[in-house]
């Protein structure tokens, strides 16, 4: 059942979850690092679009080089 959960995964939320120190053994730790993951990106897409609305639309290439400076 691992095998056939984990060749559903797209491959780079699979890479991500086989690099993950310690790395899921059974069908629910596998289950629940996916779950994180999958929120952890919704959340930081998010994130992204709430800066980029309070930012005036700008783009992130035009927020990284303000920060530079």
């Amino acid at each position: 059942m691992i095998a056939a959960f984990k060749e559903g995964l797209f491959e780079p939320l699979l890479v991500q979850c086989i690099k993950r120190q310690p790395k899921p053994i059974t069908l629910t730790e596998w289950m629940d690092v996916v779950r994180d993951k999958e929120q952890s990106f919704y959340q930081m897409k998010f994130d992204l679009a709430e800066a980029k609305r309070h930012r005036g639309g700008r783009c992130l290439e035009d927020l990284a080089q303000d920060a530079s400076k």
